[in-house]
């Protein structure tokens, strides 16, 4: 890679999308070179790794965005083909590389204030399991797999680059397929989905607000403070939740009923659910009703609503819109039946973000992704030459996947605005910091390679420009 000359300059930038252009940065980066960032929260810093076929570079900045450090390195033996986590430790970068032949995990250690780079080979013990995710919770890395035709899930948590395997046996635990006959946990991640792989969790965060993309999996994962949430909702009748402590490696099971709607041969029913806080929502529709509940993990109603095909829908804060694709190609729905219709031909959907101490909530349905070409991918995504090796790390990146998520889609959907309470604020909704980044990234086309990541509580959108072979930060605000 040839030489990476920077320097840094900082101004305000007041255009429509209310976006800050934080620096602006010479580098040059050719075809053959990707990137990917982590986050350290804990001294507020930033780092890039950029990776070809030879080396790797780490580029480290502080909290204004300012260059502390570069440290570069070989790539490790081709035997570690992916690059499956990355994070911070103490201060210092690390990368989590996967030997799938031998089950070794290779750490790869950027110690920024020393000015040198080791590694360590570590051996996962593995016996007929199967990853099902790789996740950095409050600074471990844990790859957790499932034990092959069982309930039986192991933590293999890395820190300090040691290693220690953890067992949360779920065999006398009860688990409920699509077609309500018992089974193992196992057999449930393999039922057939369309939209979502086998042995998945698709990773929720606050981050950003999840779109219906994401949110419209049937698998999904929540972490609150010490303990990570898995969610089932492959059954119409009922979510399968399981919740696990972190630290005392403790697990609880239970199911919450999802709302009756009628269903027969005539009558196709489909259901969802969404973790917000302490509260899960629930929804369950045909083509001409649906309810949502709100509810804790008690099983407690707190809150419901319907939508029917006979009224408008009472606490809308927008039109039912469908996008195509695009932030730009959009129309407006007249009538509520179309909403439900649509939901419910399409995977019914549901997500709930917190902000400016209100919940700001979607519902809707999404399609299966559509190859036309008319569909746009804001910038090009990141995973070219070295796409193969850090695939897991981006698909990890919650922002990066939830700013394309729409691509490639039609989506169906209607916004609502609530208190924390779930009481209806009526008035029109104001455009969130992501929402005036989505579109910001879709106009600026000559802009490559984006990625969208939350620091020091504000959100930010980078991207390179090849021609002026340049990199931009921008910050998105209210």
């Amino acid at each position: 890679m040839k030489k990476i000359i920077i320097f840094l300059f900082s101004f305000l930038n007041t255009i429509s999308y209310s976006q800050e252009l934080v620096k602006n940065i010479n580098l040059e980066i050719d075809s053959k070179t990707d990137y990917f960032h982590a986050i350290d929260d804990q001294k507020n810093q930033l780092s890039f790794f950029l990776i070809n076929k030879t080396d790797i570079e780490s580029i480290l900045f502080d909290e204004n965005i300012d260059l502390k450090e570069k440290l570069k390195t070989s790539k490790p033996d081709k035997k570690y083909k992916s690059i499956i986590g990355n994070g911070f430790e103490d201060g210092n970068g690390v990368l989590y590389w996967l030997n799938t032949k031998d089950n070794e995990v290779l750490v790869q250690y950027f110690n920024y204030e020393k000015k040198n780079v080791s590694s360590k080979i570590l051996k996962l013990e593995m016996e007929e399991e199967a990853i099902m995710k790789n996740i950095v919770i409050d600074n471990v890395f844990y790859i957790i797999t499932i034990k092959k035709n069982s309930s039986i899930l192991n933590f293999h948590a890395i820190k300090n680059q040691s290693l220690e395997k953890k067992t949360i046996d779920l065999t006398d635990k009860k688990f409920v397929n699509k077609e309500n006959k018992f089974t193992n946990l196992w057999a449930i991640l393999h039922e057939d989905n369309a939209i979502e792989k086998e042995l998945s969790f698709q990773n929720i965060s606050n981050e950003t607000p999840p779109s219906l993309v994401i949110s419209s999996k049937k698998r999904k994962a929540y972490v609150k403070n010490n303990n990570i949430i898995f969610t089932l909702d492959s059954n119409k009748s009922f979510t399968q939740v399981i919740s696990i402590n972190l630290k005392q490696f403790t697990a609880s099971v239970f199911s919450l009923n999802q709302p009756y709607v009628r269903q027969n041969d005539f009558v196709f029913v489909d259901s969802n659910s969404f973790i917000i806080d302490d509260q899960i929502i629930q929804m369950k529709l045909n083509s001409k009703h649906m309810i949502v509940e709100i509810k804790n993990f008690e099983g407690k109603l707190l809150k419901q609503f319907e939508i029917n095909d006979e009224k408008d829908f009472e606490y809308k804060n927008s039109d039912i819109i469908q996008e195509n694709g695009s932030v730009k190609s959009t129309r407006i729905l007249g009538t509520t039946n179309q909403l439900l219709r649509k939901t419910n031909r399409f995977y019914p959907s549901l997500s709930c973000f917190s902000a400016n101490n209100k919940l700001y909530f979607t519902i809707g349905g999404v399609s299966l992704e559509d190859n036309n070409n008319s569909f746009i991918i804001y910038g090009g995504m990141i995973g070219g030459a070295t796409g193969s090796i850090i695939g897991s790390v981006i698909a990890a990146s919650f922002s990066n996947d939830n700013l394309n998520s729409y691509s490639k889609r039609k989506v169906i959907y209607i916004n609502s605005v609530f208190d924390q309470n779930f009481n209806h604020i009526p008035g029109e909704i104001e455009k969130l910091p992501f929402d005036k980044l989505r579109a910001f990234a879709e106009e600026k086309k000559d802009l490559e390679k984006p990625t969208v990541f939350k620091f020091k509580s504000d959100l930010f959108f980078g991207a390179y420009d090849s021609k002026n072979k340049s990199y931009s930060f921008f910050k998105f605000k209210n």
